[in-house]
């Protein structure tokens, strides 16, 4: 999971944050679960990271994304077709601070 900081609000307006999933997050009731509410004011759209690729992670029940230059340096895989150096999730916009913090301690386990 990736953040980034919308910066849109208002003097009435709580903070929005968006982020980037690849994961499990990815299916809704998973992330409804773990945001402990329905979602329904959330944007999510499906989304492509030019440029990395995903990678099981040794001993690991989650996926870890890398760069592609990285990943084919270090495996000796050589250049790939750019349809294969990306990786494919969703973009989730309108996540509230609690909401972050929820994902935060979903991510760290």
């Amino acid at each position: 999971m990736q953040l980034y900081d919308d910066d849109t609000t208002t003097d009435n307006q709580e903070r929005k944050y968006s982020a980037f999933f690849y994961g499990t997050l990815l299916h809704p009731r998973v992330l409804k679960r773990v945001l402990n509410r329905g979602g329904d004011d959330l944007e999510i759209a499906p989304a492509i990271l030019d440029g990395y690729i995903r990678h099981r992670v040794r001993w690991a029940d989650f996926p870890a994304v890398v760069l592609a230059s990285t990943s084919h340096d270090f495996f000796k895989t050589g250049s790939s077709s750019a349809d294969v150096d990306c990786v494919r999730g969703c973009y989730v916009s309108g996540l509230t601070e609690a909401d972050m913090i929820r994902l935060d301690r979903f991510e760290s386990g």
